[in-house]
This record gives C-alpha cells, structure tokens and sequence, in this order.
C-alpha cells in the first residue's frame, strides 16, 4: 500500500491571504484550516451557496453557476443583498432571460413569505449553530429584534443548547456585521420572530383561486399583490403550470411567460380585471 502525504495550503487559493486553524468556542484548535479574510470572495460564495441550498433557504432555480455570476460581474458584495435584486438586475446585469430572471427573482421574494427568526439566526453561519438549535435560541429569545442577553437567558440557553453553543451564540450574534445583517432584515419587513406572520383575512373572493402576476402593475408593489391575493383567501403561484387558474398581467410582461399561459389555456386578465375581483 502506498502512502502519500498531503501538505496542507499555507494560503487561500481565492484571495490569497494566510491560512490558520479553527478555533473553537473553548478557544481550542479545531481541525479545520480557514480563511479569516471577511472579504475573501471564496467565503463570500460559500456562504451563498449554503444560504440557497435546501439546508438554509431552499431557494429553487439558483445554482452555483449564477452565484459565481452575480459575484464575478459585482452585482453583489454580500449574500443578503440577493433580497435587493430586481427583474432588470438580472436581465441587464446577470444577461438572464426575461422567464428566467422572473423566476429566480420570485423564488427569492418567497422566502419572505416562510422565514422566521430560526431561519435568519442559521443563514448567519454562527460556529456549531444549526437548524435545531437555532430553533431553541428564537423559542427562548423571541426574537431577534433587539436582542437582550441576561443572566435569566444564558442559563436557559446553557441547559437547551450546551455552554459551548451558548457561548459561541452570544459572542458573535452582536458583532458589527451580524447587526448589520439582522438590521437589514428588520428594515425590509422580514419576520425576525419565532412565529411565522399571518396576514389579516379580509374576504374569500379569491378562495382557493390560484394566481400569478407577471409584469409590472400601477398600484401595487409585488409584495403588496401577492399580500392582497392571499388576505382574499387566493393562493400565490410562482410560475405558469397547467395548475394555475389566472395569470394577472401588468406592463412589461414577459412574451414567453404569455405565449405558455396561451398554450395551457389559462385565464389572463389585466389590473382593473383583478381588481374587480376583490369586491
């Protein structure tokens, strides 16, 4: 049998900078060699690719291949600013097509809808901070609208989630870049509780009723349509399928998106149509 050895990198093959153990929460070595340059745009990638993968966001028609795009081309900087893209980022900048530039940009848009506290707190990648534990810090925090770590709190999450979680939990959840992040969020209207938010129920006009919008509307933003269908008891879809009942279509609407709605038979109308709808 032969034997080999293997030299560990001395250096990141992405930004070059010098590279060092991990450390743990006990502030013993761990086994891993990483790179400690916060804006490594390999680590900036990585980090992406976990927030879109089904253990974090599970944000569907967004690969490896457009994560290294909308980075290569400074489209972005930083994971969450994702959330800011807009359908003309994407067909102008990224040079997507017009179906799929909607699609992604939809499919990003819907976290908004599931997300709650649990699911920021795990995007962050806090060292040995999972799913589940994640979930225990929301149940005993609140929130993380304005965090507050007492004494009271410590010793709830020492006996839920171990001291070395803990302490990994309360020496980065404050840190610069993490406020900035959960700032972010809270700024944009995403719910940083452990409950999931549901909107107010104004009629069932729409009940059952499976909806999609496509292009730009006058009076509505998308996250106001997609609100208004859904206090109305409709279902928001996001994409033309043989399951969809009416495709709603605003200014700008993609000729792809209208010529498959044809093909499937589904019913389109315009804004006015929609908003007759609702009474």
């Amino acid at each position: 049998m032969k034997t080999y050895i293997i030299t560990a990198p001395k250096s990141c093959p992405y930004c070059g900078s010098t590279l060092v153990k991990s450390t743990n929460a006990d502030g013993t070595y761990g086994v891993d060699i990483i790179c400690e340059n916060k804006n490594c745009i390999g680590i900036k990638k990585s980090h992406l690719t976990f927030i879109i993968s089904k253990a974090c966001f599970d944000i569907k028609d967004f690969g490896e291949s457009t994560v290294n795009l909308l980075f290569d081309n400074n489209i972005i900087n930083s994971w969450w600013e994702i959330f800011d893209l807009t359908i003309d980022n994407l067909i102008d900048k990224a040079n997507l097509t017009q179906y799929s530039a909607e699609k992604l940009y939809y499919n990003i848009q819907n976290v908004k809808d599931f997300a709650t506290g649990e699911h920021i707190l795990f995007s962050l990648g806090i060292k040995s901070i999972g799913k589940i534990k994640a979930a225990k810090i929301i149940n005993i925090i609140g929130s993380l609208d304005d965090v507050n770590i007492d004494d009271n709190i410590i010793n709830q999450l020492n006996k839920e989630i171990g001291p070395e979680s803990t302490k990994s939990f309360i020496n980065d959840i404050c840190s610069d870049e993490n406020t900035a992040i959960i700032n972010y969020f809270k700024n944009n209207n995403f719910n940083l509780s452990a409950k999931k938010v549901e909107c107010e129920k104004l009629s069932d006009s729409l009940k059952d009723i499976k909806i999609l919008v496509s292009g730009t509307l006058e009076n509505y933003s998308r996250d106001e349509v997609k609100k208004i269908i859904e206090s109305h008891g409709g279902i928001y879809a996001s994409g033309v399928n043989k399951t969809l009942d009416i495709l709603v279509c605003g200014k700008n609407i993609g000729a792809s998106k209208l010529e498959k709605a044809k093909k499937l038979g589904i019913k389109m109308i315009n804004e006015d149509e929609f908003e007759k709808m609702l009474k």
